[in-house]
């Protein structure tokens, strides 16, 4: 419920193939902030692997918030 509903449903599908495939996560996308704003994040996870199976036990991410740099990209567009 915290991410962008025009957001949501590319998230999700990212995060499923990431989880399917092992790979990395990365996704921008805007995140409801406890005002209720939406700002752009840049998120990024990373998948930890138990060593003997190899199967992923936790993803490790961090979020940057990237708000100003996607309004200013757009202010160069128009």
């Amino acid at each position: 419920s915290f991410v962008h509903p025009d957001d949501s449903a590319a998230t999700v599908a990212a995060f499923e193939r990431a989880r399917r495939t092992g790979d990395t996560f990365e996704m921008e996308h805007r995140i409801r902030s406890a005002s209720g704003d939406y700002r752009w994040f840049l998120v990024r996870a990373q998948p930890f692997r138990d060593a003997a199976t190899g199967e992923i036990v936790q993803w490790f991410g961090a979020s940057v918030d990237i708000h100003d740099r996607k309004e200013a990209e757009a202010a160069l567009r128009e």
